[in-house]
C-alpha cells in the first residue's frame, strides 16, 4: 500500500514539476548618450509618426534602443523623467537577452522603460488625467510671468498663424522644451521671468538646441540687464537680446522664426 501511495504521489507530482529552467525577465540599468526624437505628419492622418531612439551605454555595450508603441501618456511622462537623468531600466523579455547582447539597434517598448528607484524597478503610476503632448511643431515659446503682456503677445503670435506656449516661469519653460525641442520655432524670454541665479534659463535651452531663435526682452527699463546677457552671450548668433516692442513683434518672429523646426 506504502508502494501505491508513492507511485501516486510521482504520477500527480509530475504535472506540476518544471519540464526546464524557466526564463524569467531582466532589468538592465543604462546609461543614456544621447536622445533622438522626430516628428512626422502624414497629410492623411492626424496622428503623428514617431521615431524615438536612445545611444545607450550598458553591460552588454554600446546600442541604439528604438522605442515602439504609441503610449503618449507614457512616453510624456517618461522623456520629462529623463531631463532629470541620465539613467533607466530596460526590461528585457524573457527569450531577448541574447538578442540584446548580440544586436546593434534594439526594439523595446516605450512602456518596458522603467524608473530608477534604488537600483530597482518600480512601476511607473501614470495620471491618466495628465496633460497630453502638445501637437504639431508650429509653436512659439513664451517666458514670461507678466499676464498682460503675455496675453498680448499670444494675440500677435496666434494672428500670425503660430500656435504659443506660454510659461510663467523659466523651470517649466525649460521643462517643455526638453520634452518637445523639435516642436518650436523660436523662443521669446523676458529677462524679469528669469532667475540667473537659480535657473540659467539660456545655457540650458542652448544645451538642447544650439540653434533655437531666441529673444531676451531686456524691456526699456533695466538697461543694466541687457549689459548683462550681451556680456554672457554676444558670441552665439542665435540669441538676439534687445527691448521688445509690440507693434514690431510680428516683423521680428518673421525675421527669426526657423523655418526647418
Amino acid at each position: 500500500m506504502r508502494n501505491v501511495f508513492f507511485c501516486l504521489f510521482v504520477l500527480c507530482g509530475c504535472h506540476f514539476m518544471p519540464h526546464g529552467p524557466v526564463a524569467l525577465a531582466k532589468d538592465v540599468m543604462v546609461e543614456v548618450l544621447s536622445e533622438n526624437y522626430k516628428e512626422t505628419r502624414l497629410e492623411s492622418s492626424h496622428t503623428p509618426l514617431i521615431y524615438h531612439s536612445f545611444q545607450i551605454s550598458s553591460s552588454a555595450g554600446s546600442k541604439v534602443i528604438i522605442l515602439q508603441g504609441d503610449d503618449a501618456t507614457y512616453r510624456k511622462w517618461l522623456r520629462s523623467y529623463l531631463a532629470s537623468t541620465n539613467h533607466f531600466l530596460l526590461r528585457i523579455d524573457a527569450g531577448r537577452n541574447d538578442e540584446f547582447v548580440s544586436s546593434k539597434a534594439f526594439y523595446i517598448d516605450v512602456k518596458q522603460v522603467h524608473p530608477v528607484r534604488q537600483d530597482k524597478w518600480v512601476p511607473m503610476e501614470i495620471n491618466e488625467k495628465q496633460e497630453m503632448p502638445i501637437e504639431g511643431t508650429n509653436y512659439i515659446l513664451v517666458l514670461d510671468s507678466h499676464k498682460k503682456r503675455s496675453g498680448l503677445i499670444r494675440a500677435v503670435i496666434e494672428k500670425m498663424g503660430y500656435q504659443a506656449d506660454i510659461h510663467p516661469n523659466s523651470e517649466t519653460a525649460v521643462a517643455s522644451f526638453r520634452l518637445y525641442p523639435d516642436k518650436f520655432k523660436m523662443i521669446l524670454a523676458h529677462h524679469e521671468s528669469i532667475k540667473p541665479k537659480e535657473n540659467n534659463f539660456v545655457d540650458q535651452i542652448v544645451e538642447t538646441d544650439p540653434g533655437i531663435p531666441l529673444v531676451l526682452d531686456t524691456g526699456y527699463q533695466d538697461s543694466g540687464a541687457k549689459q548683462i546677457y550681451t556680456d554672457r552671450f554676444s558670441n552665439n548668433p542665435s540669441v538676439v537680446i534687445k527691448p521688445v516692442i509690440l507693434n514690431e513683434l510680428s516683423k521680428t518672429i518673421s525675421r527669426l522664426v526657423r523655418e526647418d523646426a
